[in-house]
């Protein structure tokens, strides 16, 4: 997924090290980084949530395999998925975060963040079916499973579609705790 990546890890250490450790950071620039980093926690713990919600029904329909597969088919449906990001304002978040990241003076998108933050910021585009398409990927790709093969009901096993999907949930939740790190440390920054 496009926010679970190596591209968020350092556009998050660029800006703790660039408005943090830097004296003459604006205040508008701290508090527009917090207010990005915000928007994108937001988007992600909405996320979380919708995925929990998957695997709890999976959970409950392990015993009968059609209406597991039926319950992972309909988790990872791109309708499905897209009506659920806009119902919960994950879209709407991530535009906001994009354009508070968009808000950094250009003077501050210098040196080694620049290019980083630039990056973070095109890839967040907001628009739904690109978010949806990410979350997808991030469903899909493991190197254990496959989960959108579930044409196969037979070749299906339920206990590695959950341990699959609990293992991406606890990455994308590592993921907030690290942007809620960099919150808690621009919160103390002395700008």
């Amino acid at each position: 997924m496009f926010l679970v990546d190596d591209l968020l890890s350092k556009a998050l250490d660029a800006i703790k090290d660039e408005f943090v450790d830097r004296r003459n950071v604006s205040r508008d620039t701290v508090a527009h980084a917090r207010k990005a980093m915000r928007r994108l926690a937001a988007s992600l713990s909405e996320t979380v949530e919708y995925l929990e919600g998957g695997l709890h029904t999976l959970k409950r329909a392990v015993g009968n395999k059609k209406a597991f597969s039926k319950a992972l088919s309909t988790l990872i449906d791109q309708e499905h998925l897209q009506r659920n990001c806009s119902e919960s304002g994950v879209c709407e978040d991530l535009r906001l975060a994009q354009e508070e990241l968009r808000q950094l003076p250009k003077a501050v998108k210098l040196s080694k963040s620049k290019k980083t933050i630039n990056e973070l910021i095109s890839q967040i585009d907001g628009y739904e079916r690109e978010f949806v398409k990410a979350v997808r990927e991030f469903l899909a790709t493991s190197r254990e499973l496959d989960l959108t093969a579930v044409h196969d009901k037979e070749a299906l096993d339920p206990q590695l579609v959950l341990e699959t999907l609990t293992k991406r949930i606890e990455e994308l939740k590592q993921t907030i705790q690290k942007i809620d790190d960099v919150i808690d440390t621009l919160r103390r920054s002395p700008a």
